[in-house]
């Protein structure tokens, strides 16, 4: 069975040394790293196994101590065995967004473990337009930084370099030509050893201010939302200017596309390296370091990817993403209908036993509806789109079976054979002939939490 080399105190990371271990902190998300060096090659019977025990213990809390699920599972409850299985699992009822909105305060548990930590809220930015919020607690961010720190660990990054984070930023801070620098990567890694520094900008920056800005800083690492580092690559390879040092663009918070990937590859030689997680449950899955495929991170969330009829989807099937996390006592997240749709893939070829996500999808919202009542995912040929009319954003809003309107940031006024020609590359794309009509905009805002859908559906 495969296996990385053990840590060792005395070893180096990419030419950081280990710090001398001045904190129980410091040594205990070492100690993590080592269990998660370890658990990873576990083969998935056992995950499987050891999630279901830990499932007992967070049931068994809920129902007790978290008034939501003491109402909600109380006649379950009178039918579980006496050690959770998952024919009961199975049983239970999905969480929905509504529901967490809801329970309010009744999600949090009245009786939270003392070594667990301090509790906090955290909130959702609400792209979705229902935005939830719910309780974490010290032990859930140990688990947070853990895995931010395996990510790092799974793509060997050199931690002397420079981090340049275009995202959100809180309080009108990170504004453009400056941003902000910060020393190290974050907490996640400070705690354990030295990095390199960090520049941050505001991601409401206008797209030429990010890339001026980029131009200076000249990061070795990139990390922002796929469609910001897709519309960053566009204008690189518009305008000719290099980033000369950049290693790889990492991206979270939305959906990555192929074209994102080979745009960003084509422009930059780099590849990107996609993470996917949310606010209210942390990572959910990270990229294979060996394959371009996702890892469930098993040993804080059970993900389950589900038909219509609450099956369990097969390699090669796409369903809707439910999540449990293990370790959350605070506000337990019991089988969540998070919103999002992904494929279920194959067995690694890397070795890991942690289950495998092919592909994230997106939320339903991002599907399109055909007047026959079939549903898919669209491609809309963007490259194809731009090679008419060269344009700073664009965005595809269906707003009914029949229907389907274009908003367009273009750099010049757009003629109607042109807009003609648009309409011929979207109806093929999409196999059908929708009513396509066009809307000129200065700017597509961004969501509050700096997201970007370049397709949303209201049927």
């Amino acid at each position: 069975m495969k296996r990385f080399p053990q840590f060792s105190l005395q070893s180096t990371v990419q030419g950081i040394s280990w710090p001398a271990i001045t904190s129980p902190t410091a040594a205990a998300h070492l100690a993590m790293q080592y269990q998660l060096e370890q658990t990873q090659w576990l083969d998935s019977s056992t995950i499987l196994d050891r999630q279901l025990q830990q499932l007992d213990h967070i049931f068994s809390h809920a129902c007790r101590h978290v008034p939501f699920y003491g109402n909600r599972c109380k006649n379950l409850l009178r039918e579980k065995p006496g050690k959770l299985s998952w024919d009961f699992w199975r049983t239970l009822p999905l969480l929905t967004r509504d529901d967490i909105q809801n329970a309010a305060n009744t999600l949090k548990s009245t009786s939270i473990p003392p070594q667990h930590g301090k509790t906090f809220k955290t909130s959702t930015s609400g792209s979705t337009g229902k935005p939830v919020t719910v309780w974490n607690s010290e032990l859930t961010l140990f688990f947070w930084r853990a895995f931010t720190l395996r990510e790092h660990f799974w793509h060997n990054r050199n931690f002397a370099d420079k981090l340049a984070a275009i995202r959100f930023v809180e309080k009108d801070a990170g504004k453009a030509p400056h941003g902000l620098t910060l020393q190290g990567w974050g907490r996640s890694t400070d705690n354990v050893l030295q990095s390199g520094p960090t520049s941050v900008l505001d991601i409401k920056s206008p797209i030429d201010q990010q890339a001026c800005w980029l131009l200076t800083e000249q990061p070795q690492y990139l990390l922002t939302h796929p469609t910001n580092a897709h519309a960053l690559a566009d204008y690189f390879k518009a305008t000719g200017k290099k980033l000369y040092n950049l290693l790889e663009v990492r991206t979270l918070g939305e959906t990555l596309t192929a074209e994102t990937e080979a745009t960003c590859k084509e422009v930059w030689g780099v590849d990107v390296t996609d993470m996917y997680s949310s606010r209210e449950v942390g990572y959910i899955a990270l990229l294979c370091p060996e394959q371009r495929q996702y890892h469930v991170q098993a040993e804080n969330v059970l993900v389950e990817i589900l038909r219509d009829d609450g099956t369990d989807c097969l390699p090669g099937e796409v369903g809707k993403v439910v999540i449990t996390c293990l370790h959350n006592y605070a506000s337990p997240i019991i089988r969540y209908d998070i919103g999002d749709y992904a494929e279920v893939g194959e067995s690694c070829a890397c070795g890991r036993g942690l289950p495998v996500i092919k592909k994230i999808m997106g939320r339903i919202r991002n599907i399109l509806t055909l007047p026959d009542g079939s549903r898919y995912w669209p491609i809309f040929n963007y490259k194809g789109l731009r090679q008419i009319v060269p344009f700073r954003q664009i965005q595809v809003l269906q707003h009914s079976l029949s229907e389907l309107e274009v908003r367009l940031v273009a750099e010049a006024a757009v003629a109607a054979s042109q807009e003609t020609m648009m309409k011929e590359i979207i109806q093929k794309a999409v196999h059908y002939p929708f009513d396509i009509k066009f809307s000129y905009l200065e700017e597509i805002p961004r969501t509050r939490g700096g997201k970007y859908e370049e397709f949303i559906s209201y049927v």
